[in-house]
């Protein structure tokens, strides 16, 4: 399957779902979602996967914030299927389901549920105690 194809295939799934997806580059399909950016990244070299995410959700702010943060992000990672919540070498948090789907079609079935399973880890990290 070629770069364009997966692109393509990726476009067209959200069309059909009633967003409306863009491209931020050749290898970037994002679209919105009750006011937050989403991503599909697409690799090229490995078709199989497939990664969503909710980039740069979240600011940290100071050496104590980054604290809670890095705690609500295990959290969040340790308690969603599938999902993971990061943060960036220039402190923002962001989150992904990165799954394997043979072939690559097999997204289709299971997106709406990656989708979900995103915004829960998300809400779980923002939700966990600030202790």
């Amino acid at each position: 399957m070629t770069l364009e194809s997966q692109v393509r295939m990726y476009m067209d799934h959200l069309t059909e779902l009633g967003f409306v997806p863009e491209l931020g580059g050749e290898k970037d399909i994002r679209f919105k979602v009750e006011g937050g950016l989403y991503q599909i990244l697409v690799d090229a070299s490995e078709p199989i996967f497939f990664r969503l995410i909710f980039p740069r959700f979240r600011k940290v702010r100071d050496a104590e914030d980054r604290v809670r943060v890095e705690a609500a992000a295990n959290h969040a990672s340790a308690n969603t299927k599938v999902a993971k919540v990061y943060l960036s070498s220039d402190d923002y948090v962001s989150a992904a389901v990165e799954l394997f789907c043979s072939p690559p079609e097999a997204f289709k079935p299971v997106f709406e549920r990656s989708l979900d399973v995103l915004q829960y880890a998300v809400n779980l990290c923002k939700q966990y105690p600030a202790s």
